[in-house]
């Protein structure tokens, strides 16, 4: 689901994409509400559009992490990602380029919904 996140992204197509994150991202880029939704994604797609060029992933690691969130029965981990990237401009925040950790919501039980992107940083 990651490398199928930036390939989206490496694709510009922003609005699958955005379909790889939950709500506790996607209210990052102030989709707070489902009526918001479409707000959150226009601003994710800006962002994307300004500041990376290319996105590729090169490695995925688990991450050790003493998040209290982190749970293999429920799917949630997080996830050190390695990137060959080439930006456009900076992020304005942190290192200016993408987060090297995501943590993820892959409920393996029937019936959960799809995993999803939940969270990133440059720590888990």
């Amino acid at each position: 689901m990651i490398v199928d996140y930036f390939s989206a992204i490496n694709n510009h197509d922003y609005i699958t994409a955005w379909g790889y994150l939950g709500d506790p991202m996607r209210a990052i880029y102030g989709a707070t509400a489902p009526d918001r939704d479409s707000t959150g994604l226009a601003t994710f797609t800006s962002s994307m559009r300004e500041h990376v060029r290319c996105v590729r992933v090169t490695n995925i690691a688990n991450a050790t992490s003493s998040d209290p969130d982190i749970s293999a029965s429920l799917g949630i981990q997080w996830y050190r990602v390695t990137f060959d990237a080439e930006y456009l401009t900076p992020f304005e925040a942190g290192a200016g380029t993408l987060p090297p950790f995501y943590k993820t919501h892959a409920d393996p039980h029937e019936g959960a919904p799809p995993p999803l992107i939940i969270n990133q940083g440059t720590s888990p």
